[in-house]
């Protein structure tokens, strides 16, 4: 036998045809074996069948989830719902979105290109701190033609400005901590903004590893626009930083959200680079959310539209997971539609 990616992905395969129920192959077994023949830093590039073209490098999940994935120019580099969700939202509103947590581009790209071929020169602002993510977005919206409406910010999202933080991570699990030693400053979305000159913000997302709710107080402005001109927001939920032992719908972030007259749905996904058939999300109302296993996350998505999500053809369930997972209860962790 030679250990080498190709015999890897087929026992990705293998895995992904015959699941044992309450065992993750995919973490225990393929995770281990890809650790063996590379190591952290290895650079690698992937072409999606739109023909986007990112560079990445073997540093987290979603490196290791790119190089299982079934398709070798898939749909999405992440997340296939939301990659889906990111291009019905901006093709509804076209205009510009702001991304926090934009990683090597995994989303961004996706709704720059989406801007792009509206012939729409909205830009897509991308915030990331992390040097070297941040330098592989920039190289990656360099490939793919797409320089000119990809903005890279390095600041911290929070409530106030002028904060000091550290990152206690240095990838895509890397959280804000206080620190006034850092050379890491805070900055509100509001500000950001503000400062490009941005008239129509029409989709706002966030995966910042739990400043998320505070980076929606800095947003204040934004999110109290009448509902046509207010932006569709996506935000990631972490059981780490979110406590919902009472339901979703206690959480502050979601009381927040309410609070500025948005509808709240939990967004079904899979974290990973899985191919679904969907042609359209499923959305979760938050009183029907599926919720157990250990920590995790998930993306919630909203919008003060009435019907908004409905008229773009999502489709709503009721008592089911947002967490698409092979391994687990099909009628509560796969797709209905």
């Amino acid at each position: 036998m030679i250990l080498d990616l190709a015999y890897i992905r087929k026992l990705e395969r293998f895995f992904a045809s015959n699941p044992c129920m309450d065992f993750d192959a995919r973490s225990e077994i393929l995770y281990p074996l890809l650790d063996k023949i590379f190591k952290k830093g290895d650079a690698f590039e992937l072409e999606l069948a739109n023909n986007l073209r990112f560079e990445y490098v073997y540093t987290s999940t979603i490196a290791k989830e790119i190089l299982l994935r079934e398709h070798e120019n898939p749909s999405h580099a992440w997340e296939p719902m939301t990659t889906k969700a990111i291009e019905l939202v901006l093709d509804n509103r076209p205009g510009a979105a702001l991304i926090g947590g934009a990683y090597f581009g995994d989303h961004a790209l996706i709704a720059a290109r989406q801007l792009k071929c509206q012939g729409n020169t909205s830009p897509v602002l991308c915030i990331e701190p992390n040097t070297k993510q941040g330098e592989l977005l920039i190289k990656n919206a360099s490939i793919n033609n797409l320089q000119d409406l990809v903005i890279l910010n390095k600041d911290v999202l929070w409530d106030q400005p002028g904060c000091r933080f550290h990152l206690n991570d240095q990838d895509s699990h890397a959280s804000a901590k206080p620190d006034q030693n850092s050379s890491y400053t805070s900055n509100t979305i509001d500000n950001i903004v503000a400062s490009h000159s941005i008239e129509c913000l029409s989709l706002l997302m966030l995966d910042i590893e739990g400043s998320e709710e505070k980076a929606l107080k800095g947003a204040t402005s934004i999110l109290e626009q009448p509902a046509n001109d207010a932006p569709v927001v996506i935000v990631e939920v972490h059981r780490s930083y979110v406590n919902w032992d009472n339901g979703l719908l206690k959480t502050e972030i979601v009381k927040f959200l309410l609070r500025h007259g948005y509808d709240v749905y939990a967004l079904r996904d899979c974290q990973s680079n899985w191919e679904l058939s969907l042609k359209t999300p499923e959305i979760i109302p938050l009183d029907k959310v599926y919720l157990d296993g250990p920590p995790h996350g998930f993306n919630l998505i909203a919008s003060k539209v009435n019907n908004f999500f409905d008229d773009l053809g999502f489709k709503r369930v009721s008592n089911v997971s947002p967490k698409y997972l092979r391994h687990r209860d099909p009628s509560l962790h796969l797709p209905l539609s």
